[in-house]
């Protein structure tokens, strides 16, 4: 979208209100684009007080979009809303209608430009823009930039024009029926019966956002490209990827990906010879995001390029994703070159990039990606061939007490050595050979200190589990690393928020959110045993009772 202002304002007092260009439609800088982007489907909407009717025609001649063509009637929609809200008083006019309206259009477009200088009415816009992770603002014509020194000491000015930003788009997702699967989870409460209906309508509903657009889309960029991650590994994480060079590039417009920061603003850049694929995500990091989001991400871009292709991948302040591909399939992580926020690496190659179009919109929309790999991720997990002796087989509890774990959904102390207690118990019982694997984190050295385990430890660990016990939290995310060529399916036994009323209002706004939702596809055993009513952050309680017969279940088949 681009924000014109013309109509009164020409023949004003020009050093009052701004420069403002008059003049006909046709010498606008923008037309050219309005054509190109109206041939690929999309479009370029000129949000305009100007009201002469031959101008507004000649935009909409040259492939623009204009109010006209959103087909509302604001008069007819301003006396709707007043003749709803009764009185005398009619509050709602429609010239509001249509600034609302179009302020909206400004604020969500994929890129949005001015004609001239920002008023503070697209500061504002700007800084919505930038909170949700959209493009910046740009000013849209002439540049006066300064040259050389003349020959008398003096600087002149001369005009060049900016680039032209196009977004291009990611090919439209197949839909395929990810419901149609083997590996259902099972509800485990006392009422079980009487939920079982909502919580697979809650999960199926999880499922068909996060992973029902099936596998995410591929774009190459080339024969030459850029690529550069912006932000840091938090939840907004923007990137781009463009190709062209000062008066047009071509930008990637998908989930994270904007159009590219000036050259002034880069941190730094590197040459680089040969293709490259590319991939980045938020909260990287974050150990428990890497493995449940970035990994099947990762698997499927690996899949998509030859044996020759190397990699760009984001290397954030802890390193994480860098860090688990060292320790778990170092031939990988010997064709990938990291990046850091603002690294902006110029390809002499292809690049490709996998994305989705649309994020999930359950949850945080706009915010949270897609899954829609986990075929990749099982693929990649199980050429990784390390597998534990028979001898070394573990049984695994995921402790999450203070002061390990300080995020809430903690276990009550005194409660989490019943469920310990009851978990020897019942190996015992069924002549489990298993050791069971008290698990947090951190393991004790020769010197007797605790430390932290290595990724390559952690990884080890779960891959010899039989089964992984535990509340949902960062440490259960490694179950999967667990060994999905077994025989026996792996089991699963997540303690997490169920259809109970809590006193903790986030829990019933997370109601059955769990690890299986995220690795659908993967071959689990998966028991989903919810938190007891009186449960709260630092307080996790479950039924003792309904642990102990699912145990007796899970355990009696091995």
């Amino acid at each position: 979208a681009v924000h014109l202002r013309r109509g009164d304002r020409c023949g004003r007092d020009l050093d009052a209100v701004g420069k403002v260009r008059c003049g006909p439609a046709a010498g606008l800088p923008f037309m050219n684009l309005c054509a190109e982007l109206r041939g690929k489907g999309g479009g370029l909407y000129v949000a305009t007080d100007e009201e002469d009717r031959s101008f507004l025609d000649a935009l909409k001649d040259g492939g623009c979009f204009v109010r006209q063509d959103l087909g509302i009637d604001f008069v007819a929609e301003a006396e709707a809303a007043n003749d709803e809200m009764g009185g005398s008083w009619r509050s709602v006019h429609p010239q509001a209608l249509e600034f609302v309206t179009e302020m909206i259009i400004l604020r969500h477009a994929e890129e949005f430009y001015t004609m001239d200088h920002i008023s503070s009415t697209l500061r504002s816009i700007g800084k919505y823009r930038e909170h949700h992770g959209l493009s910046e603002p740009r000013v849209f014509g002439d540049e006066t930039t300064k040259s050389a020194s003349s020959g008398n000491g003096t600087q002149t000015e001369e005009k060049s024009m900016s680039p032209v930003y196009v977004p291009i788009y990611p090919g439209k997702e197949k839909v395929v029926n990810v419901l149609d699967d083997a590996f259902r989870p099972t509800l485990r409460d006392v009422n079980a019966t009487l939920y079982l209906k909502g919580y697979v309508e809650q999960y199926e509903a999880w499922v068909s956002d996060m992973h029902g657009h099936g596998e995410p889309s591929i774009v190459t960029l080339g024969p030459t490209a850029h690529f550069a991650v912006w932000t840091d590994g938090r939840h907004k994480v923007n990137a781009s990827a463009w190709t062209g060079e000062s008066t047009r590039i071509e930008y990637l417009s998908s989930h994270m990906y904007v159009a590219p920061k000036e050259q002034n603003e880069w941190e730094s850049e590197i040459e680089l010879d040969g293709d490259y694929a590319a991939f980045h995500s938020w909260w990287a990091i974050a150990y428990g995001h890497v493995l449940d989001i970035h990994l099947s991400q990762v698997a499927f871009i690996k899949s998509k390029v030859r044996d020759d292709c190397r990699f760009l991948f984001f290397d954030d302040t802890n390193s994480i994703l860098k860090g688990v591909l060292s320790a778990v399939d170092r031939p990988f992580y010997d064709r990938v070159t990291w990046l850091k926020p603002g690294q902006v690496a110029h390809i002499n190659g292809n690049l490709t990039i996998g994305t989705h179009r649309s994020p999930l919109k359950m949850c945080c929309p706009g915010m949270v990606p897609r899954w829609g790999a986990n075929s990749y991720l099982l693929s990649w997990l199980n050429s990784l061939t390390h597998i534990s002796p028979e001898v070394n087989r573990t049984i695994i509890y995921a402790n999450r007490v203070f002061p390990q774990a300080q995020h809430g959904r903690l276990m009550d102390p005194d409660h989490n050595q019943d469920v310990i207690s009851l978990i020897r118990t019942s190996m015992a019982k069924h002549g489990r050979k298993e050791q069971l694997v008290i698990y947090d984190g951190t393991k004790t050295n020769g010197d007797g200190l605790s430390v932290k385990m290595t990724f390559r430890e952690q990884f080890e660990l779960f891959r010899s589990a039989s089964a992984v016990i535990g509340i949902h939290g960062t440490g259960l995310s490694n179950m999967v690393w667990m060994d999905y060529t077994s025989h026996d399916r792996p089991i699963i036994i997540e303690i997490t928020v169920g259809p109970h009323t809590y006193k903790e209002a986030k829990y019933n706004g997370n109601r059955y959110r769990n690890y299986f939702q995220n690795y659908w596809g993967l071959p689990m055993n998966y028991n989903h045993l919810v938190f007891a009513p009186n449960s709260t952050f630092s307080n996790v309680f479950i039924d003792l009772h309904v642990l102990r017969e699912t145990l007796d279940e899970v355990l009696s088949k091995g």
